[in-house]
């Protein structure tokens, strides 16, 4: 990224279909391949918090009650007593309504955001790159859109149903909303004229910020620092820009399209205790804590997220959240990555472009800043990636372009170095997730892949009465994945009898004639049937060999051929 203090604007490409990139085409093509394959099975079963992201969309869509009860509840529900956004579920009810209950359609948002934000990569990095001393953009935003389409980290987001998946998309689609509104300078084309619908685009990118606030508690913060800064990078700019009666309603229907969704969201915030549950339970700093010491902990938080120890080598560290256990990054980034981090901060001065990214870049952990985690939370930071796979096409886009004046094969040359780079990492690393990740025993117990198992087996064993003892040995929450495998009624759920322990988070000990062993209540009920006299028909989804159990009905094996639960029944 040059530095220079009148960058050469992009031209935009002319004539119909002219925008339309084959390259681009193709990285979508690629994107949606490494999304769509294995959806359902990689990661293997089903997570507790997708689980509990599904039962909460079918039970809005079947019933208009949240899986707590509440009646379409607008910016949380209680869910296990953590209090979640609830944009997420309600994207989930289409997919649901079309697709039906399943494992597929919970990750079917994710997926899709995720193709989405590979195409915003590319429109973006192509506007970026307007201060390079290249003609033509394009390549800046090829290589963004192929950073964004094959990063382990986000293969991993599009496929892992949760809202915070939609973290990228939700990151990247305002942007480039908010370049078509010739409000931002800094994202214009060279020859792209805001019209006289600039307001419209400006109205969609507010509502975009403002809505998508809404949804993964981290893009609060995210979504409306990243607006201030972007209006902030050129103020000079903007302001010239303010003596058009266009550019004042675009502005107005901007702030009005942020601050409808927004004010009631941030009031709710302050004011409903419930709305910050779940950062109460993780928040990096004691209460009381000298602002010396925040300061302390959230710049050290900050600085982790740029260390090649997440970026390149371990990723997240929370095993759940990278099955592949590889680096965020794939390597072939890197030198992208650094000459674009760098000509950025080098240009920044004299170059509004060059302001801009290293502004998103500064932003991208923003969400991760307020929470305690063991390394970098993946899905707290997921609106930032694309700030890193923008710094990657850029910088690529700068190397290939002093390439080229060196020697003019030089640039084709490092170009299909750089693929061929590409293709084998990402070969080595869907390798790791589509396989491995897939075989691997702790994923295959994080994700709950047994007991999802289990339940779809036992779904049509089940007759009226019987009743159902689960073991929750290496379990999280196995009341939901139990929900979901018998794909159960959500009027029944709601009419269902409870016991309910509200620890740190819900725990289910029962609901209708399903019951989880915590503790003695369920060997208790076990007494109460062995004494009421009648015959009844009893299933004990268990670990092998668990409560003296034998003689299994049905044995649920992992891809190793391990036995991870058995399913037993017994008369009483």
């Amino acid at each position: 990224m040059s530095a220079k203090p009148r960058p050469t604007p992009v031209a935009a490409p002319r004539g119909p279909g002219a925008r339309v990139d084959p390259w681009l085409i193709l990285i979508l093509a690629v994107a949606a391949a490494l999304r769509f394959a294995g959806l359902d099975s990689a990661p293997p079963g089903i997570n507790q918090d997708e689980a509990l992201s599904a039962w909460n969309g079918w039970c809005l869509l079947k019933t208009g009650h949240a899986l707590s009860g509440e009646p379409l509840p607008i910016f949380h529900c209680r869910n296990i007593g953590d209090f979640p956004t609830m944009l997420f579920f309600y994207v989930l009810i289409p997919f649901q309504k079309l697709f039906g209950f399943s494992v597929w359609s919970t990750r079917l948002p994710a997926a899709l955001a995720g193709i989405g934000a590979t195409a915003c990569a590319w429109d973006l990095g192509l506007r970026l790159a307007g201060s390079s001393r290249a003609r033509d953009g394009r390549t800046a935003g090829r290589w963004a859109a192929l950073a964004m389409a094959v990063a382990p980290w986000s293969v991993f987001l599009g496929h892992f149903g949760t809202g915070a998946s939609l973290g990228p998309l939700q990151g990247l689609l305002p942007l480039s909303l908010l370049a078509r509104s010739g409000l931002v300078p800094s994202l214009e084309l060279g020859e792209e004229r805001p019209g006289a619908r600039r307001w419209l685009w400006a109205l969609l990118a507010g509502l975009a910020f403002g809505v998508g606030a809404y949804g993964f508690h981290s893009l609060r913060l995210q979504l409306p620092l990243t607006l201030a800064a972007l209006l902030l990078v050129s103020p000079s700019g903007l302001a010239r820009g303010f003596s058009s009666s266009g550019a004042r309603m675009a502005l107005f229907a901007l702030a009005a399209g942020f601050l409808v969704p927004f004010v009631p969201l941030a009031f709710v915030t302050v004011a409903d205790p419930d709305s910050l549950h779940r950062w109460q339970m993780t928040r990096l700093w004691a209460p009381g804590a000298p602002w010396s010491e925040v300061l302390r902990l959230v710049l050290g938080r900050w600085a982790i997220h740029f260390l090649p120890d997440f970026l390149f080598l371990r990723g997240d560290h929370y095993s759940m959240l990278n099955p592949a256990r590889v680096g965020a990054l794939s390597w072939w980034m890197l030198p992208g990555l650094v000459l674009g981090s760098v000509l950025a901060l080098a240009g920044s001065v004299r170059d509004t472009r060059a302001r801009t990214l290293v502004a998103l870049l500064a932003l991208y952990p923003l969400g991760d800043l307020v929470s305690a985690n063991e390394g970098v939370h993946s899905l707290r930071s997921a609106a930032g990636l694309p700030a890193l796979a923008l710094a990657v096409g850029i910088g690529t886009h700068e190397l290939l372009s002093w390439l080229a004046r060196r020697r003019s094969t030089l640039p084709l040359i490092g170009a299909a170095a750089l693929a061929l780079a590409a293709a084998a990492e990402t070969a080595w690393s869907s390798t790791r997730f589509f396989r491995d990740g897939v075989r691997d025993r702790t994923t295959q117990i994080e994700y709950q892949a047994a007991l999802l198992d289990a339940g779809r087996w036992l779904a049509p064993q089940l007759r009226a009465g019987d009743q159902v003892f689960c073991t929750t040995t290496g379990m999280n929450e196995p009341f939901v994945i139990l929900l979901v495998a018998l794909r159960y009624d959500p009027a029944r759920w709601l009419a269902d009898a409870k016991d309910v322990d509200r620890v740190a988070f819900d725990r289910y000990r029962s609901f209708g004639d399903f019951h989880f062993i915590y503790d003695a209540s369920a060997q208790a009920r076990i007494q109460q049937l062995e004494a009421d006299g009648r015959p009844e028909r009893v299933w004990f989804v268990v670990r092998p060999g668990e409560f003296e159990m034998s003689n299994p009905v049905r044995r649920i094996t992992a891809p190793g051929g391990e036995e991870m639960l058995w399913v037993c029944a017994r008369s009483l």
